[in-house]
Formats: structure tokens, sequence, C-alpha cells
């Protein structure tokens, strides 16, 4: 029967698909997990180009006055590197003493904290504090006996206001305690240099090497970075390349403006708050204020990791003037977000919500480095899916959509209204 040898040839076909999907698979997973295991490397590297991209540029502009593109890109690196050390080398007497005395005062400072939330559990505060005389007697004393043992001994010590009964003004305490007594220990270890030394050995060997190697990797992909965007073309289709490149053209404007707009928020936000605590007198303002500047490069999460430490020191000198701090920082995320980002990163759009959630899932699976690439990463992302995917929609396809969207939204807030009203 003539069926047989198509039956047969077919059944060849099925095999061979199947043995090269599975084979892609496979490399699939391989390539995964080659990535994953060299993920620190693959983000120093990242940090290298990100760097490198604003010195090609200001070696291109030195180009311009017969000045060699390489000595141009040399200069640029090894003198930010030198105005780095330089402004480090004439803070760090001041930076060190004054970070160990954050580390001294905090645990103080935390206890003040506690001991005026303890004396105003009345009035505006009782909804943030919970009010003690709501719940009944027995609740609270079956509150206290679930407690371990030696957190309600410390807890009457941060203060109960008159007119409270003992038994009720115990439950906020002994939260508040609790908390303070974890950050108290992780300040203390931290300042003690307790752990193991080899361990303290590698993470500082690993640290250095690292930024040694972002430093050159920004210095030679500032040399010649047509080279390696030529390397990366080679990979597409020739008929590909052409929109290849103005993609990539794309994603290097995007990094860097992202970055240079970053380091002059870093800037004028770090120069700000010193003079505001050092107007306000507030203890450690030096330090507090290279904090605020470094942790700025990390947007929304920087605003609050530089913040609490700012506010605990501020209680030492009053209350008042912890309010006053907390009110500054306020304001300066306010500008900083309406002022400062939307003129310097202009044609970058990151909606917040997808930035807080890019933090979190970097953060959570590759740890404080992915923390530190992932907002970049998300902006190339953002660039990419702009030039590929929605430049192919169709105009009329795009304001759909957008309608479609802001209809959406507008319904769900008039469902919401009207379950609340």
């Amino acid at each position: 029967m003539t069926p047989a040898p198509d039956a047969g040839v077919g059944t060849l076909r099925i095999a061979r698909f199947a043995a090269a999907a599975t084979a892609a698979a496979l490399g699939v997973v391989a390539l995964a997990l080659g990535l994953w295991a060299v993920r620190d490397l693959f983000f120093v590297a990242f940090l290298g180009i990100l760097f490198g991209l604003p010195a090609a540029a200001g070696a291109e502009r030195l180009a311009r006055f017969r000045i060699p593109r390489a000595a141009g890109a040399a200069l640029i690196v090894i003198g930010a590197c030198a105005v780095l050390g330089g402004v480090g080398a004439w803070l760090a007497p001041t930076l060190r003493r004054q970070s160990a005395e954050i580390q001294a005062r905090v645990p103080d400072a935390l206890a003040q904290v506690d001991a005026w939330l303890a004396s105003h559990d009345t009035g505006p505060l009782r909804f943030v504090l919970g009010a003690p005389e709501t719940r009944a007697p027995a609740e609270r004393v079956d509150t206290v006996i679930v407690t371990p043992a030696p957190a309600p001994a410390a807890a009457p010590q941060a203060g109960v206001s008159p007119g409270t009964p003992q038994a009720g003004a115990r439950a906020p305490s002994v939260v508040g305690a609790a908390l303070r007594a974890r950050l108290v220990e992780r300040i203390r270890t931290a300042g003690a240099g307790h752990g193991d030394p080899v361990r303290v050995v590698r993470a500082t060997v690993a640290a250095v090497t690292g930024l040694l190697l972002a430093i050159f990797l920004a210095l030679y992909f500032a040399v010649d970075p047509a080279q390696y965007a030529r390397g990366m073309l080679a990979l597409l289709p020739l008929k590909r390349r052409a929109r290849g490149a103005e993609v990539l053209s794309e994603v290097a404007i995007a990094l860097r403006r992202w970055l240079v707009a970053q380091l002059l928020t870093m800037a004028v936000l770090g120069a700000a708050t010193t003079m505001l605590l050092l107007g306000l007198h507030v203890r450690a303002a030096i330090a507090l204020g290279v904090l605020t500047a470094l942790t700025k490069f990390i947007p929304t999460v920087g605003a609050f990791l530089s913040g609490v430490p700012a506010v605990a020191m501020a209680f030492l000198t009053s209350p008042h003037t912890a309010v006053l701090v907390a009110v500054a920082f306020v304001l300066l995320q306010f500008l900083e977000n309406h002022v400062l980002v939307p003129v310097l990163m202009q044609r970058i759009d990151l909606p917040p919500a997808l930035t807080l959630l890019a933090q979190g899932v970097m953060t959570l699976l590759f740890g404080p480095l992915g923390l530190l690439v992932a907002v970049p990463l998300l902006a190339a992302v953002m660039v990419l899916v702009r030039e590929l995917v929605v430049s192919r929609l169709p105009a009329a396809e795009v304001v759909e959509t957008d309608v479609l969207a802001e209809d959406a939204a507008h319904a769900a807030t008039a469902r919401v209204a009207r379950r609340a009203g």
C-alpha cells in the first residue's frame, strides 16, 4: 500500500521536530542556568556600560577639540574617580566620626521615639497606635499573658499616659520595645564588626574587584562604543541591522539621560539635606546628607532608607525637630518627583508602581545588587517595548487602547464609589 512511506516520512519529521524542540528547550535551560551562575558579573558589566555611556559622550565632545578619543575617555573616567576619591578622603574623618555617632545614638533616639509615642496615645495618634480604652480589660490581660516575659517588664519604662490603665498601655509599648530591640541589635552587630573574618575578607575582595571591573569596563566602552554595537548588530539578520541600530541608540540615550539626571538629583538632594540638617542642628548632619545622596540612586526606596535615620537622630534634639525633618523630607521627595525628575528625565517614562514592583522583584531574586540595577534595567526594557512593540501598532490602535484603559479606570472608580456609598 502506498500510504506507508508517507506515514514513515511524517513520523520521521515529527521525531526530528521533537528532537529539535527538546534540544532548544535544554539549550534555553542551560543558558538560564549559566546566566544565573554569573548574574553578579552580568550586573557589574551592566553598571560598567551604564557609567561608560556618559563617558563615551564626553569623549566624543572632547574629540572635537582634537583630543584623541582614548585620551579623552581616560581623562573623563580617571578624573571622575579622582574627584570622588578626593571628596571621599576629605569627608572620611567626618563621616567616620558621625557614622560612629549614629550607631551609638540611634538606640537612644529610638527609645525617645517610643517614649514620645507612649505619652501621646490619645488624640489623633489613637488611630495609629490604637485606643487602649476601647478594649475590655480581659482582652488586655490576655494580650499581656501571650507576650514573652522580658518584654512586658521593659514596657512600663517607656511611659504611660496619665489616666490610662497600666494593663491597657502595655500592648503598644511591647510592640515598640520588640522592634527597638531588633533594630538596636542589628546596629550594634554591624558596628561591632562581629562575624566570620573569612566572609568579611571575601566580601571586601568581591566588592573591590567588582568596582575595578566596572571602572575598566566603563573606560573600554567609552573608548570605542561602536565596536561593541557592531558586535551586537552582527547577531541580527542583515535586513534587521538598521532597525537594531536605531533601537540600540534609543536605549543608550535613555540610559545616559537617566544616569545623568540621577547623579544631578543625588547631588542636589544630598546638598539640600545636609544644609537643612545643619540648620536644624541635627547631629551627624553631613553623614546623613551623604547617605541621602547615595540612597537616591535607588528611587522610591532610597527616600525611606535615608529618612528614617535622619528623623531618629532629630529626636535627640526634640520631637519638634523630628517633625520638621520628616516634613522637610516629604517636601524634598515632592520636589524631586514633580520638579527635578520631569525636567531632567525627559522622554523617560517610568510608572511608579512598575518601578516599585521591579525593585521588589529584583531585590528578592538578586539581593542588593539587583536593587541597584533594577531601575536602569527597567528603563532599558521600557525603551525596547516602546520601539519593538508599541511602534508597530497603528496609531489608531494605540489611541483606542489608551481610551479604553481610561474608560476602564473611570468605570472601576465609579463602581468603588457606588459600593462605598
